[in-house]
């Protein structure tokens, strides 16, 4: 049970701070969907930084390998649905 509510409770926080932005803007622009692209970026590279600690491998590494998975996301993301 624990392990279920951890496992639902994770991404809908994710997503939950990468909305924040959209939160505080009566009209959603530019600005507000850069600003949740950076939010949504740092969470990936801070994520990348915490598997290399607690997998004890490179961080650097693990940082790319989070990277390349967010680029390939966007990519495919805007191949299926349009630009």
């Amino acid at each position: 049970m624990v392990v279920a509510f951890v496992n639902g409770l994770s991404p809908f926080l994710g997503g939950l701070i990468s909305l924040i932005p959209f939160f505080f803007q009566a009209v959603a622009g530019f600005l507000t969907f850069f600003t949740s692209f950076i939010i949504i970026l740092i969470l990936i590279i801070l994520l990348g930084i915490f598997l290399g600690l607690i997998s004890k491998e490179s961080i650097i590494k693990n940082i790319i390998q989070m990277l390349l998975a967010f680029g390939l996301t966007i990519g495919l993301s805007i191949l299926i649905l349009g630009f």
